[in-house]
Formats: structure tokens, sequence, C-alpha cells
């Protein structure tokens, strides 16, 4: 059974911030919420840090985009999570076969 303790939600906001950083630091609001998955935590993780993460209304949609990119790659260090492009996951699979 998955934990969903203190040090799992930030973990999980981490990785939610190192994948908004490495998406072009933007995504709509729609594709965040389905990257979250869970309603709660996705409105708690924009809502967490209001001065590094904005929600913009651009061309009728809702924007989140990440103000700060280096307290980014600081929030991702702290919680050693990373975001790898899908190139460098199909590398890994073919390494472990």
């Amino acid at each position: 059974m998955e934990s969903d303790g203190p040090s799992d939600t930030c973990e999980r906001k981490a990785l939610f911030v190192a994948w908004l950083k490495r998406n072009s630091a933007g995504k709509t609001l729609r594709v965040c919420r389905r990257k979250l998955k869970h309603p709660d935590l996705a409105e708690d993780t924009l809502t967490s840090f209001p001065s590094k993460i904005c929600i913009q209304r651009q061309y009728g949609e809702e924007f989140v985009r990440l103000e700060d990119r280096k307290w980014a790659d600081e929030l991702a260090k702290t919680y050693e999570v990373k975001v790898m492009h899908h190139a460098q996951r199909i590398g890994l699979k073919k390494d472990l076969l």
C-alpha cells in the first residue's frame, strides 16, 4: 500500500514542479490537474507556492506557469526527484534488458 504521509505529498509536489519545469515551465490547468491525478493534491499544489507558480488566462484557457526555474531546480534537488526526457527512459529500458 502506498503511503500518503507528509513526505510523500511533498515529494509528489516536488515531482510536479520538476515536471512543469521540464515541460517549458507552462501547461494548461486541465493538463496539470490530470498529471497530479488527485484533485485535492492538484489544488493544494497549485496554491502552495503562490509566488513561484501562477495561473494565467490566455486565449480563453487557464495556463499554469512556473515563475522561478532556479527555485524548481532547488526543490527537485531537496527531494531528490528527477523527470527524465522520454528518450532517456528508452535508453534505461535498453540497459535493463
